[in-house]
């Protein structure tokens, strides 16, 4: 079950009671009641942004050197096809011999990871600037690369998965709060 709840603003936000209503099945009644839930919740930034991706690292955040270029991908694995997914990433090939329909999954070489940095984003206003990094994020999650997040005051280092995203979503919400 999903709910939608009207934020007024990203952070910590507490939630003290809900309305439960329903006016089915005809709706010549309708019938309610008060949840008293105590939720605590945090307010993730809106995706919001149009920049591009910065470019994968060439260099990691401790500044060893790797041996790939910036820019090598190496193929990793097939995984499923989910709705969204780019028709150019399709493994048409394994698709045309009976298989099922496949999604090409490619990576940056070991140690390449995306900067997902604060500091040139110093022309947007604030709440712009954790917009476009919070669309970052996804992004980077949707491609399935690793990516560090800079923020003043706060370094999450280069890794990937749903601990990762969540990480930077909590620390960009709560920026500056």
């Amino acid at each position: 079950m999903r709910l939608s709840y009207p934020a007024i603003a990203r952070g910590r936000q507490r939630i003290e009671r809900l309305e439960l209503a329903t006016d089915a099945p005809l709706g010549l009644f309708r019938a309610w009641c008060w949840l008293y839930l105590p939720l605590e919740v945090i307010i993730y930034p809106a995706p919001i942004g149009t920049l591009s991706l910065p470019p994968a690292d060439a260099e990691p955040l401790d500044g060893r050197q790797r041996a790939h270029a910036s820019g090598d991908e190496d193929w990793a694995w097939l995984r499923p096809f989910r709705e969204g997914d780019a028709p150019r990433s399709v493994a048409w090939k394994a698709y045309a011999h009976g298989g099922p329909l496949l999604v090409a999954h490619y990576e940056a070489p070991a140690g390449a990871h995306r900067l997902l940095d604060f500091a040139p984003l110093r022309d947007l206003p604030l709440e712009r600037r954790l917009s476009q990094l919070t669309q970052w994020v996804l992004d980077c999650e949707h491609l399935g690369e690793s990516y560090a997040l800079l923020l003043p005051g706060k370094t999450l280092p280069p890794r990937r998965g749903a601990a990762q995203r969540r990480a930077c979503l909590e620390a960009l919400a709560l920026h500056g709060l």
